[in-house]
């Protein structure tokens, strides 16, 4: 019979790190959020109209792909070459 003790300090810095992952990846997903939503007030900027199902595939996208379409902004002519960013492997 194995017998384990019980040390109130090592769980304390579990729980520590488990929070501060969960901060970090907040932060993370708050940052994404925030790229996406400018980059779709940038979009209605240029295009005046976007459809709102792409509105929904911006906010899922990720973010390097979100990064892609902000640098090739002012390349995209019109709002159906957008289709083209939304090709992306499913993670």
């Amino acid at each position: 019979m194995t017998k384990t003790l019980y040390d109130p300090e090592v769980e304390k810095r579990g729980i520590e790190k488990g929070m501060e992952k969960g901060i970090a990846e907040g932060i993370e997903k708050g940052i994404n959020k925030g790229k996406a939503e400018l980059l779709i007030k940038q979009l209605l900027k240029k295009f005046k109209n976007i459809p709102a199902e792409y509105e929904d595939k911006i906010m899922n996208l990720p973010i390097n792909i979100i990064d892609k379409i902000g640098m090739d902004i002012f390349d995209i002519n019109s709002v159906e070459e957008l289709e083209e960013y939304f090709k992306f492997p499913k993670a």
